[in-house]
Parts: C-alpha cells; sequence; structure tokens
C-alpha cells in the first residue's frame, strides 16, 4: 500500500516563537510573509514554510532546491524517484501532505463560514452541484466538495478558473473523477476544519498534529 503523511500544524494568540521562525527562514521568505498586511495572514504564511522546511531536511533538501510549475505548484528534482508533497493553509491551520510512493493534492477548509456558494452553479459539474443542493445543509456541503475539487486540482497540477467544471462527484465518497479519470481520496475533519486528500492510488494515511 503506498504511504502518505500528513501534518496538520496550528498556533494560537500566543505565537512566542514566531520571531525565532522568521529568522530561521531565508530573507527573500520573510520579506514575502512580511508583505502581507494582516497578522493572521503572515502566520498562516510563516507556518506553512516552517512545515515545508521541516519536510526538506527531512529528504536532505533546503529551499534552493524548490522549483515552480507555471501555475505556481511547487515540486523537487530528484535522480530517481521524487518526492511529492501539497499543502493548504485556512484560519489558523495549515495541512502539508507528502510521500515517497505518490503523487498527492491536499486542501484544508474552515468550515464556519458562510461561503456565497449559489454564484457557483454555472462553474460547477452537475454530479457536484446535485450533491450540494440535495443535502440538509448545502452551504456545509458546499465547503466540502470545495475541498475535494482543490484537492484534485492540486494533484493535477492546473488551475482552478478553467479546471473546476471537470470534477466529478461519485457516489463512493473514497472515488471521485477528474473528467473519466478516477481519483482516490480520503477526508477527515480535524476540529473546525475539514480536510481533503486526493491521489491516483489507494494510500495509507499517517497523520502527525504539530502546534506552533
Amino acid at each position: 500500500m503506498n504511504e502518505l503523511f500528513l501534518w496538520i500544524a496550528s498556533w494560537n494568540d500566543n505565537f512566542f516563537q514566531k520571531t525565532q521562525f522568521l529568522y530561521s527562514l531565508p530573507i527573500h521568505l520573510q520579506n514575502e510573509i512580511l508583505k502581507y498586511k494582516f497578522e493572521s495572514d503572515q502566520n498562516q504564511s510563516l507556518v506553512s514554510k516552517i512545515l515545508i522546511k521541516k519536510m526538506l531536511k527531512k529528504w536532505g533538501y533546503d529551499f534552493e532546491d524548490l522549483h515552480y510549475c507555471p501555475n505556481q505548484k511547487p515540486y523537487l528534482h530528484h535522480p530517481n524517484s521524487p518526492p511529492y508533497f501539497s499543502y493548504s493553509k485556512s484560519k489558523e491551520k495549515v495541512a502539508l501532505a507528502w510521500s515517497w510512493d505518490i503523487e498527492v493534492g491536499v486542501d484544508i477548509e474552515y468550515l464556519y463560514r458562510q461561503p456565497e456558494w449559489k454564484i457557483f452553479q454555472s462553474r460547477l459539474s452537475p454530479s457536484v452541484w446535485s450533491k450540494i443542493i440535495h443535502e440538509e445543509n448545502p452551504s456545509l456541503t458546499f465547503l466540502k466538495c470545495w475541498t475535494h475539487i482543490e484537492a484534485i486540482l492540486k494533484l493535477k497540477a492546473v488551475g482552478l478558473a478553467n479546471h473546476i467544471g471537470l470534477v466529478n462527484y461519485s457516489e463512493n465518497e473514497n472515488e471521485w473523477f477528474f473528467k473519466d479519470e478516477k481519483i482516490y481520496i480520503q477526508n477527515l475533519e480535524h476540529h473546525k476544519h475539514f480536510i481533503t486528500l486526493a491521489c491516483y492510488k489507494p494510500f495509507q494515511l499517517n497523520m502527525e498534529e504539530i502546534t506552533l
């Protein structure tokens, strides 16, 4: 079975190590973080980079080894089989998924908000839209479906704008589709957040919680 690792990082208002973490990063990343106007956005950006740093160190890499696809998806060069990873952030949590075995996409969403879900009818596939409107709580269902869409599009390394309608709902919650291609899905609720992982093959999940 393919092995997939998920790190979920949380922090709070008493983020005592923020300065220490910030100065441990290369100067260009520090500047990138400090460009954010709001502290909450700075914290999310900082924690995501700290998780990436932790992951890179585990593999024997550094930030200079990161490269980016045209849509800004990060990746690593490797002489044999490259390590794969994906990350997402939402309201004081960052999720980072990685594997030596399989490509992965991940998305995390804070569930306690009220999205303008009705405006997406023309953009979502009929199967996803039908799933949303026939549920008791369509707003919550939309948020959960949105994590599926984001995770699958991150897996495919394609942009949201032109591909959102190609993601299709399946009656099997663990198998969705991109066009006619089967995508293996695993969901979990983590306190007030919902996380979706997407892979091309079935996988075994190992999860670690990190508090900063």
